[in-house]
């Protein structure tokens, strides 16, 4: 159930500071505008500048809207200070969803590209890319920045299409929409491509330096992936390093995801992740 918190505006009232004036719970909209109304009342006069800031954990985006007056100027006798409304929704962490997303589907691939599995079991990976690896794995993305978790966001959002377009690719292959991998072109492509998320992967690393070590570890190993699947395009040997990088990776994003979720369950860290602690200030 949602919570109103109506306060003072601290940017136009004349006191300058935030006022907490109540906290209203479940009213239906002619009982809110009326009490709003009654207790809230300017006898010196001031127009009233509302805001509805939703808030997703401890996390608060605010959004502009009109004055009580589009509400209904009969249930607003008078003018009233400026407000703002504050409701507060409940969310779960995605985090370990996206993290078990990307590590499942790393897994099934890397097993390929490391040659502990037939070629031929790449066609299950297409699937878990498409579904799992990429639109849950979106989905979380998107979810962390509502949390304001740009670095979750960023990165569960840009692996999730990463994989979305990887499993398009297989199955334009397949369907000999593309030319065959042994062509030149083709393998051009397939080296930038691994090239960017690379870079990409390795750019996740240096920003990842104010969060823990697994998932530092995380986003290096998979930076290694990248690389020796670029080198893989031409050496086979490359690409089967590429594999062992890639499980490696997964390994540690499922590790990280699950001491994310067990904590959230438990209250408590049950599996170390290594959290980052900020340098002391020398006093």
């Amino acid at each position: 159930m949602a919570n109103v918190d109506v306060t003072m505006d601290p940017q136009n009232h004349h006191h300058g500071s935030k006022q907490r004036i109540e906290t209203i719970r479940s009213l239906s909209h002619d009982e809110w505008a009326a009490d709003l109304a009654h207790k809230s009342q300017n006898p010196n006069g001031s127009a009233l500048r509302s805001a509805i800031s939703l808030a997703s954990g401890n996390q608060t985006h605010f959004i502009d809207v009109p004055s009580a007056a589009a509400y209904g100027s009969a249930m607003v006798p008078g003018s009233m200070p400026p407000v703002k409304l504050e409701i507060s929704l409940a969310m779960g962490n995605p985090g370990p969803l996206g993290l078990y997303g990307f590590a499942m589907t790393t897994f099934m691939l890397s097993f390929v590209n490391a040659a502990v599995s037939e070629k031929a079991y790449i066609w299950w990976v297409v699937p878990y890319a498409l579904c799992y690896g990429g639109a849950i794995q979106l989905l979380a993305g998107l979810l962390e920045f509502f949390k304001k978790n740009t670095l979750a966001g960023v990165a569960f959002s840009s692996y999730g299409g990463f994989w979305i377009g990887f499993g398009i690719y297989l199955l334009t292959l397949a369907g000999g929409v593309v030319p065959a991998e042994s062509n030149a072109a083709t393998k051009t492509g397939h080296a930038i491509y691994m090239a960017y998320w690379g870079l990409f992967s390795f750019t996740m690393f240096a920003a990842s330096f104010k969060t823990n070590r697994t998932l530092q570890l995380t986003f290096f190993f998979v930076g290694c992936t990248f690389f020796c699947l670029l080198g893989g395009v031409y050496d086979p040997k490359s690409e089967k390093a590429g594999g062992v990088f890639g499980i490696l990776g997964a390994f540690f994003a499922f590790y990280t995801g699950s001491a994310a979720l067990l904590k959230d369950v438990y209250g408590f860290d049950v599996l170390p992740v290594g959290e980052y602690k900020p340098p002391k200030e020398k006093s």
